[in-house]
């Protein structure tokens, strides 16, 4: 009976034991202003139908550019982004052998400014100059927190993609650079890399007029 009693004791203090409440904190912060955005993305890597080449002879490319279009809501945006290729040079890349760590956003009118230098440089690199002449060309891009006002009138800028283009008395000379610092990655190009780079941004721009720009 006193085994008896004491097992039902035990039982009772468990019982007791596992009703315990537990205290759990919570504060809430639903009266706090929020800030949240949603978007949706379609986008679409350029390849060049290019009949100059056959896939023997195809030369690779160290970037690509893909034409892109945001969904907010019922807002649409549309403009391209260029960045370098994880591997080795892709004639025609996939998506995936895209490096978008580095992607730099060109919207359709500073792409089309790009376009236009390009053409500048392509019209003039084949042209001789005197050693007193010299003719030059920079296009850089760099989201707005990247340029910082350091005085009135000097601002220090990071881009984030740039293109340089020179001639002068040893001929022209021409490359991209991704990035800035030890994360910069340079590629030179020649004439040919040029036009090439000319033709993705068109057949972008063309892309996102498909796309419904």
């Amino acid at each position: 009976m006193k085994t008896l009693f004491l097992v039902l004791s035990l039982a009772c203090v468990l019982i007791v034991s596992s009703c315990k409440t537990v205290f759990t904190p919570y504060h809430s912060t639903s009266s706090l202003p929020q800030k949240s955005y949603a978007i949706k993305t379609e986008m679409k890597i350029i390849n060049l139908d290019d009949t100059r080449r056959t896939a023997s002879d195809a030369i690779g490319y160290n970037y690509g550019i893909s034409a892109c279009k945001d969904l907010y809501g019922t807002e649409v945006k549309y403009y391209l982004i260029i960045c370098p290729l994880n591997g080795s040079g892709e004639y025609k890349p996939a998506l995936n052998d895209c490096n978008l760590g580095y992607a730099t956003t060109i919207s359709v009118e500073k792409a089309q400014a790009l376009i236009d230098g390009l053409e500048y440089s392509l019209r003039n690199w084949d042209v001789r100059l005197s050693a007193k002449e010299g003719k030059f060309f920079e296009f850089n891009i760099s989201p707005e927190q990247n340029v910082v006002q350091k005085s009135e009138n000097t601002a220090e800028w990071t881009p984030s993609f740039n293109y340089r283009w020179s001639n002068n008395t040893t001929g022209s000379s021409a490359g991209i650079i991704f990035g800035e610092g030890a994360l910069k990655m340079a590629m030179k190009f020649n004439k040919e890399s040029v036009t090439d780079l000319k033709s993705h941004l068109e057949e972008g721009l063309a892309e996102l007029r498909r796309m419904g720009m």
